[in-house]
């Protein structure tokens, strides 16, 4: 595959709108084309990253701006919030919180270090509330099963599972591009797809989608809700992750404590059916050198189906999509699709009635970013 990349320039912010940038290359975006926002060195505190509103709040008094940008995919498919920094350093006792419709983007000028969670991962349903399914990531898929994408930004409900059915309604179907669809009466759900297909129930799972170079840096979809037929026994079904991208100018360095996560969540059991797992989400890293200490975790892995005895049970979520892009080889040599994943890696598919089939990690060229005057770059 062969790309020649023009690096564009920056739209000024305004008060009241978000400052935009078009990505470098599919979904990945340059820390050099952006006006950083300071050094984020931080050893405790807590931090929280809105992607709807594009700005990070807590312990941030040595920022110089707070507010991030809209970041949109070369294919305008995607629409992704940006922060930028000259470092970023974040120690095993930062608490980091990412909220909102859009998947995070976090750029360095200089090495990113990260020694603590970042989690985009889907929330787990309601076992309270049949009506309230698991909730897709920040930047999880807002489409419709096999019909059409919605990550422009994604809608508010994008990536969440299907409800519980009962009596014919509500639609048990998730949301997303790969989304179970809706069953009938009495029966189990399937879960959502993304990286891998989502493992039916007793309906279908959901469709795998995008590319596994994550040209757009999509997330996860939904599963389906089990139906009980006349009575309130099923549950809401697992949300599909989010999306997040980590890009250096220089070295991406994980500690034995960071993890990042895009994970699909499970679908709960009723007193009678259950309900499938959601599909993890998208992860992608870039970076002269991608370098992990034992103990470090990149995940997208998708959610459990709910099996509910005597019935087989409910679908497990596809695994998600994780690419890496940097001078070092993972697996097999050269770039592509890897088999043979690092032991830090997960996209594996979520368990159930049929698991979900696994995801997808690409090991791609040499990032693309690198420091100043570099004008156009081709591979």
């Amino acid at each position: 595959m062969r790309y020649t990349l023009f690096l564009a320039g920056i739209c000024s912010a305004a008060a009241a709108a978000f400052a935009q940038t078009p990505a470098l290359t599919g979904s990945m975006f340059h820390p050099y084309e952006i006006k950083p926002q300071g050094r984020l060195v931080l050893n405790s505190g807590s931090l929280t990253f809105d992607t709807d509103a594009a700005t990070v709040s807590g312990s941030v008094s040595g920022l110089r701006s707070t507010n991030g940008v809209l970041g949109i995919s070369q294919s305008t498919n995607v629409e992704l919030a940006v922060f930028c920094f000259n470092k970023i350093d974040l120690g095993s006792n930062v608490a980091v919180t990412v909220q909102g419709r859009r998947g995070l983007v976090l750029l360095s000028r200089s090495d990113l270090c990260l020694d603590t969670t970042i989690d985009v991962s889907a929330t787990e349903p309601d076992p309270s509330d049949r009506y309230i399914p698991g909730r897709g990531g920040p930047g999880a898929e807002g489409g419709t099963n096999g019909v059409g994408f919605n990550s422009a930004p994604p809608p508010s409900d994008g990536g969440d599972g299907g409800p519980g059915g009962r009596d014919g309604k509500p639609n048990t179907a998730g949301v997303g591009y790969g989304a179970a669809p809706h069953v009938g009466k009495t029966s189990d759900g399937g879960g959502g797809g993304y990286g891998g297909a989502g493992g039916a129930g007793s309906g279908a799972g959901g469709v795998d989608y995008g590319m596994s170079s994550l040209e757009d840096l999509l997330g996860g979809s939904g599963g389906a809700g089990g139906h009980g037929g006349g009575h309130p026994s099923a549950l809401g079904a697992g949300g599909g992750g989010g999306a997040v991208e980590l890009v250096s100018a220089q070295n991406i360095v994980l500690g034995p404590e960071a993890e990042i996560l895009a994970d699909g969540s499970d679908g709960f059991g009723g007193s009678e059916v259950g309900s499938g797992g959601g599909s993890g989400g998208g992860i992608l890293l870039a970076a002269q050198r991608i370098i992990c200490a034992a103990g470090a975790t990149v995940s997208a892995q998708g959610g459990d189906g709910a099996i509910v005895p005597p019935r087989k049970g409910a679908g497990g979520g596809g695994g998600g999509r994780i690419a890496f892009y940097s001078k070092d080889d993972y697996g097999a040599p050269g770039e592509g699709d890897e088999t043979g994943l690092p032991a830090y890696v997960t996209v594996s598919g979520g368990t159930g009635r049929n698991n979900g089939q696994d995801g997808s990690f690409y090991d791609g060229p040499d990032s693309p970013v690198r420091p100043p005057g570099l004008v156009m770059i081709v591979f």
